[in-house]
């Protein structure tokens, strides 16, 4: 039997919505298929007013192109915010942990700190990716450019080298400067606390876990990296780069 116009449209729709939504009610520190490891914790995003477990707004409604309104507010008021309240959960829990049942095999202590690094980059990661959007793409500005140009070669490759990456990656793609050699690199994550670079400061976050993409491109990771680079806000990585 044929299955009616626009159907498979639907329900690959449908799939993808209640997939996150299953995400985010299982935790926000649990669910996502990449194996994790504790103890690797990024830095921060730009501070604002918002206090310690409480979602930030980022109204980028109508602002972006080739990413709709319906997969922002389901990655951000679904899955970001979830993160956001699984890691006050894990603070709250952490405070009345049996410390003296600590043990490497298996505790709930352990458990707690395994995965208040999972939530706490979670949320940091997915600030930053949200803070980088918004613009137009254009190309980057004359102090990021001027590092791109130093450590890759030129912008073209960089681009080409974070495409990579953003094709191979299971989780996240940073351009990030290495206190270790001073130097821009493109790194991979595979989950948020996974493969994290110690002492690298992200400059330009790239979300590629399928909820990022899925509601709007299904299994099309190319075209929803092409839309990610449509929406890059510049003047954020610049400001970033201007940090030390």
């Amino acid at each position: 039997m044929r299955r009616p116009a626009g159907m498979s449209k639907i329900v690959l729709f449908i799939v993808a919505v209640a997939a996150v939504a299953a995400f985010a009610w299982g935790a926000g520190a649990q669910g996502h298929d990449a194996p994790h490891a504790g103890g690797a914790v990024l830095c921060s995003a730009s501070p604002d007013a918002t206090p310690p477990y409480q979602a930030r707004k980022f109204p980028l409604e109508g602002k972006l192109d080739g990413i709709s309104d319906r997969a922002l507010q389901v990655h951000r008021d679904v899955l970001y915010a979830g993160y956001v309240k699984k890691l006050r959960e894990i603070a709250e829990k952490l405070e009345k942990a049996d410390r003296s049942a600590a043990a490497a095999s298996y505790s709930d202590y352990r458990e707690l700190k395994v995965e208040e690094s999972f939530a706490l980059d979670g949320v940091v990661l997915h600030e930053m990716y949200f803070e980088n959007l918004g613009g137009k793409g254009s190309a980057p500005q004359a102090a990021t450019l001027t590092l791109i140009e130093r450590d890759f070669g030129s912008y073209e490759k960089w681009r080409e080298d974070f495409l990579a990456c953003g094709k191979a990656a299971r989780g996240w793609v940073l351009l990030a400067r290495a206190d270790y050699d001073g130097k821009l690199h493109n790194f991979l994550l595979d989950a948020h606390n996974s493969l994290v670079p110690m002492g690298a400061k992200p400059l330009l976050v790239l979300d590629v876990y399928e909820h990022a993409y899925f509601i709007d491109y299904g299994a099309d990771r190319a075209a929803y990296l092409d839309a990610f680079f449509r929406n890059i806000d510049w003047h954020k990585v610049e400001e970033r780069a201007g940090k030390r």
